[in-house]
């Protein structure tokens, strides 16, 4: 073999891989995309429960004057203000990173 056929065989080689690993991120990507209605539903529920309606501060009041050392990640009053939080920040950097994407 000619140093220019092993040097292209390499470079082929190289890039093949990248490809496999392309097929997984999209795979990935379609994936989230698909699930992302039931994402979006599942913390707009949880936005409504915390932020809309008195039902979290009626509900949490009852069960810690009731049972003190009850747990639930739900009653904490940082869990879902972190969780929106986070997803706003998550979908803002999408929208971002899918726009420099395009326009690159």
């Amino acid at each position: 073999m000619s140093q220019e056929l092993d040097k292209s065989i390499a470079n082929a080689k190289e890039m093949n891989l990248k490809l496999e690993q392309a097929e997984k991120d999209l795979a990935y990507m379609e994936e989230f995309l698909e699930r992302f209605p039931e994402i979006k539903e599942n913390i707009k529920a949880l936005e409504k429960y915390y932020f809309d309606t008195r039902e979290w501060m009626q509900d949490r009041e009852r069960i810690l004057e009731e049972d003190p050392d009850y747990r639930l990640g739900i009653l904490s009053e940082d869990g879902v203000f972190n969780v929106h939080v986070g997803i706003y920040q998550a979908v803002k950097q999408m929208i971002k990173e899918g726009a420099l994407y395009i326009t690159e």
